[in-house]
């Protein structure tokens, strides 16, 4: 299969973008962070190549391939950062040790809050994320899990 290559084409073809993959960090050069496909990586600075026009929105959940530097271990910021320099206006991140199960649930509500309307807007993003979250804190989910998810942009 060629996933690094159909996952470049989307970035290609469409507005809206979620990418689910195991990530790997480079502490010393940020933008040379990737995400690895199947068929090899998609780093950072693949998708801006891709992207030739701005782009709304992208969610990104991504499982983090151990870092050797503590500190690192959970760090959305600079795939997020990466994106929005790609050209998303809006990007959700989550990156940490989640139970599936239960981001399933919040990215499934998550969705069902931004597309609550017909038209489509990706400055929605951030308060449909915020909504999600302080619904799911009334069970069981924990500050640990929430904080996994951060919005950055519109």
């Amino acid at each position: 299969m060629q996933r690094r290559r159909n996952a470049v084409e989307a970035f290609k073809d469409h507005g809206w973008f979620h990418l689910v993959a195991y990530a790997t960090q480079n502490a010393y050069q940020p933008f040379n962070s990737s995400f690895l496909m199947r068929d090899g990586l998609l780093s950072l600075p693949d998708i801006p190549l891709a992207c030739s026009e701005p782009k709304e929105f992208a969610f990104l959940s991504a499982r983090p391939v151990g870092s050797r530097f503590r500190w690192m271990q959970n760090e959305t910021t600079q795939f997020a950062a990466g994106l929005q320099f790609s050209g998303f206006k809006s990007v959700i991140g989550t990156m940490g040790n989640l139970n599936d199960s239960e981001a399933y649930e919040i990215i499934n509500k998550f969705y069902k809050a931004i597309f609550c309307t017909e038209i489509l807007d990706c400055a929605r993003a951030a308060r449909a994320l915020h909504d999600t979250l302080e619904e799911m804190a009334k069970g069981e989910l924990s500050f640990r899990q929430r904080i996994a998810f951060a919005h950055f942009g519109l």
